[in-house]
């Protein structure tokens, strides 16, 4: 199983309209095993990651405020890749392309002024 990002507008329900990617690899996240691994690793709270980390235990759902703190802590993870290398087992080159999906999706949610939900 893997872990995908969307960014998403609220329709006039309530309800999640997903926004379309350019192309589909843009909403994969991960394996589902990254939710500890990655995103809930120490490497994640050493950075003083706190929405990140919630993916070890749940679903992520960024909004108003929210979406600009996701993006900030995927460029932050971004710029500290290789500390997450060891406790991943993957290399620096496959975790990067898993934080720049998560930041299209928080630029397109601030574009429209939606959501971001990684799940």
């Amino acid at each position: 199983m893997s872990l995908l990002v969307n960014a998403y507008i609220r329709g006039p329900d309530g309800s999640m309209m997903f926004i379309e990617p350019k192309d589909h690899s843009q909403e994969l996240a991960g394996f589902e095993s990254y939710r500890q691994k990655l995103y809930g690793s120490q490497a994640a709270r050493r950075l003083g990651l706190q929405l990140l980390p919630t993916l070890d235990g749940s679903d992520l759902y960024a909004e108003g405020e929210d979406v600009e703190r996701l993006h900030a802590e995927a460029e932050l993870a971004l710029a500290h890749i290789t500390s997450f290398e060891d406790e991943t087992g993957a290399t620096s080159d496959s975790l990067r392309a898993r934080f720049e999906n998560i930041i299209a999706a928080a630029r397109q949610a601030s574009a429209v002024g939606g959501g971001v939900v990684i799940w």
